[in-house]
């Protein structure tokens, strides 16, 4: 049982938020994305991608879905499938796919470790 939680609310100021707990408080640590290389491929809205799959809502119309760790997603055209550096797949929406991802080019990396050759 936690006594005396506190939450405040996000200081737009400093940009911190802070948690109190039991009269202690702990502030967020900021944390960036380790360069590691993944494997994504745009869905054009009608080709699958596997591990994706196909129903059929009430109207007739097909619905896209890709098996992913948190079970069953809906993949609409534009989307990217994005494979992890465990084989897992999730899709992620086209604008916020470019501002977390760029393109890896011709870089000299091994396949998703992120280290260099």
């Amino acid at each position: 049982m936690v006594n005396n939680l506190n939450i405040h609310s996000f200081n737009k100021g400093n940009n911190e938020e802070s948690v109190s707990i039991g009269g202690k408080v702990k502030m967020k640590e900021k944390f960036r994305r380790k360069p590691v290389i993944l494997e994504a491929e745009q869905f054009n809205g009608k080709d699958l991608i596997p591990p994706m799959f196909i129903t059929v809502d009430a109207s007739g119309i097909k619905v896209f879905w890709i098996k992913t760790l948190e079970g069953a997603l809906r993949v609409r055209k534009g989307d990217w499938i994005v494979t992890g550096i465990k084989g897992e797949c999730y899709p992620v929406k086209d604008d916020i796919f470019w501002t977390i991802y760029e393109k890896a080019g011709d870089c000299d990396y091994e396949k998703n470790t992120g280290k260099v050759r």
